[in-house]
């Protein structure tokens, strides 16, 4: 009998994923059809076999013969400098980019490294790359010295793709010099290739050379690069493109996504919000939902892709508004964070915002009661319909949509207890997926790769468990509260709080540590730290310890490893007992606490 409901089960998945994924296959060219949509097997399944696409094609050139006057992407700096490409100009750009890379010695297979903010070279660089089979993987900007040479030391990359300096938040970020230190003690670079953004002087090394100056080398090579290259249609399990995911352990986990993983998903999702007017995604280029389904999801369907430098209340806190306007937005997808900074801000962007946008989408991060209630109120009265996405960087991005107007294929979700039994509507436990997904990776790098496989299918292999609590109310809503383990949404981005708190526990005046999550009206999640110090320093006598400067000191050591994101935005000192008490209890304990602007606190008793 198990083995005839099993078949049964196969027999519906099989069917299932031909009559919803079917539409947005048909969406894409392909070199070879596959086979079949999906084949099961007892790893897991495998999707689209024997097929071969040319993901460059799909996202470029395809729609050159059509509409190569049509503008692939509007790019606005944060000084207020702007750039708009055709589909012709960006294609001439890419390959000429490409004959650059070629000359470099860049082939199939080699590790591209960008460090650089959204700007349209940055655009150019990932499609070049992935015309070359030259996976590529963006890196934060705003990452100190230590934290970029930890990216560099596991992304093992042949080319670093990166620029003078980086405007944000009305300062100049120093990257080619975070660059040049960082890449001290890589042997991997062969070269590294500089934008030249803000003007600023930087050293040069054998092996750096300016983008100006490769793009104009390399103008007559163009259409070779563009027409004729030996890896252009490829297997679909040829990895695209890798991103570094927090985990338990440290370092990250680095994921490989396959075109045949990221091409449907993006497909699927921007098929689901297509509408008139363009999509802009208000995020981080570091952000993989900003990759993916804010850049090359327009691209795939020859629309409008828009980018966008720095932070949104620079030059002003009506920038949100202005590009809304500026660049006929439609449909704003972008995290919670930001709409909590939009509703902090209290301006005129709102009333901007809602005269032509036709959907807001958050995703990246829970949203909670309060903020879900303002969208509501500010926006849906104006005929503005918002929408609650989620997915994960292991699924492809966004694999759940569920709204009359937006709908991507069913990924069968359902909340599990933790005796693997489906609950009933109204209680809550782990979402689990049971329906299988092109976009789930199978295979990445680092010592945290077989826990996180395990974990994954704790119930079962043909389930996918997400690590993510959740209810499913009466009414059909998903109500997300956070994640069952110690990884936590900041903006968007994975934080590891063992690993917070591992580099507090490093600091020579601190006994023991707990990292946690609170919530403070209008800033939205952040991470704390609750510490139990030491009375004096090893070895020192009658040396009296200043809160105020271990505090600074931690903030700054969590900064330098792990980057801004997970670094306390305040310090609360107890005694030893108290950090080994529940994480919801202090979490509570310490919002209460807090005063607005407190950046440390000493609790007694």
């Amino acid at each position: 009998m198990p083995d005839r409901q099993n078949a049964d089960m196969i027999g519906n998945h099989v069917s299932s994923i031909e009559s919803n994924w079917r539409p947005i296959i048909n969406t894409l060219d392909w070199e070879v059809e596959p086979d079949e949509l999906f084949r099961p097997d007892p790893t897991g399944g495998t999707w689209f076999p024997g097929a071969r696409i040319d993901a460059l094609h799909n996202l470029l050139l395809r729609h050159l013969d059509t509409h190569s006057d049509r503008l692939a992407l509007h790019w606005e700096g944060e000084p207020g400098d702007r750039e708009s490409l055709t589909y012709r100009e960006l294609a001439d750009d890419v390959a000429t980019f490409t004959a650059a890379l070629q000359k470099l010695g860049v082939g199939a297979g080699d590790r591209v490294a960008l460090h650089t903010g959204w700007l349209p070279s940055t655009a150019v660089a990932m499609l070049a790359c992935t015309g070359l089979g030259a996976p590529w993987t963006l890196i934060p900007v705003s990452l100190p010295v230590e934290a970029l040479s930890q990216k560099f030391a596991q992304l093992n990359p042949t080319l670093v793709v990166t620029q003078d300096g980086a405007w944000r938040h009305g300062s100049i970020i120093p990257t080619k010099h975070r660059v040049d230190d960082a890449l001290a003690a890589i042997e991997s670079v062969e070269h590294t290739i500089v934008v030249r953004r803000t003007g600023m002087d930087v050293a040069w090394f054998v092996g750096d050379h300016w983008y100006s100056d490769l793009l104009e080398s390399n103008r007559d090579r163009r259409h070779a690069a563009r027409f004729v290259s030996p890896t252009s249609a490829v297997d679909v399990d040829t990895t695209l493109c890798r991103a570094l995911v927090a985990s338990h352990d440290s370092p990250a986990l680095l994921t490989s996504h396959t075109v045949g993983q990221l091409l449907p998903n993006i497909a699927a999702f921007h098929r689901a919000i297509r509408g008139p007017g363009n999509l802009w995604c208000a995020g981080d280029a570091s952000w993989v939902v900003s990759q993916w389904h804010g850049l090359l999801g327009p691209l795939l369907f020859g629309d409008t892709a828009i980018l966008y430098e720095g932070t949104l209340d620079i030059p002003n806190r009506d920038r949100a508004g202005q590009i809304i306007s500026r660049f006929n937005v439609s449909t704003f997808l972008t995290a919670p964070s930001v709409m909590r900074s939009i509703r902090e801000w209290e301006d005129e962007s709102h009333n901007q915002a809602n005269s032509g946008i036709r959907r807001i989408i958050t995703a990246g991060e829970a949203v909670e009661p309060e903020l879900k209630a303002w969208l509501r109120e500010r926006f849906k009265a104006h005929g503005t319909e918002v929408i609650d996405g989620w997915g994960q960087v292991l699924l492809g991005g966004i694999v759940y949509l569920r709204h009359a107007s937006a709908t991507m294929p069913d990924c069968g979700l359902h909340v599990i207890a933790d005796d693997g039994q489906t609950i009933r509507p109204g209680e809550t436990g782990e979402m689990v997926l049971t329906t299988p997904l092109p976009g789930q990776v199978r295979s990445w790098e680092g010592p945290g790769s077989s826990s996180t496989r395990d974990k994954q299918q704790r119930f079962g292999p043909d389930r996918y468990a997400t690590g993510d609590r959740v209810t499913f109310s009466t009414t059909g809503e998903v109500i997300h509260h956070g994640r069952l383990d110690d990884l936590v949404s900041i903006s968007g981005q994975l934080i590891s709080l063992s690993a917070v708190e591992n580099v507090i526990d490093d600091h020579p005046f601190v006994h023991s540590s707990s990292a946690l999550v609170i919530r403070r009206e209008g800033l939205g999640r952040a991470v704390a730290a609750v510490v139990a110090t030491v009375p004096e320093a090893s070895g020192a006598v009658d040396f009296e310890v200043d809160d105020s400067s271990i505090a600074s000191e931690i903030m700054n050591s969590v900064h330098d490893v792990l980057g801004g994101l997970g670094r306390p935005r305040a310090v609360v000192f107890v005694d030893a007992g108290t950090v080994d008490l529940p994480k919801i209890e202090l979490a509570e304990e310490v919002t209460a606490r807090l005063q607005r602007g407190d950046t440390w606190l000493r609790l007694s008793g």
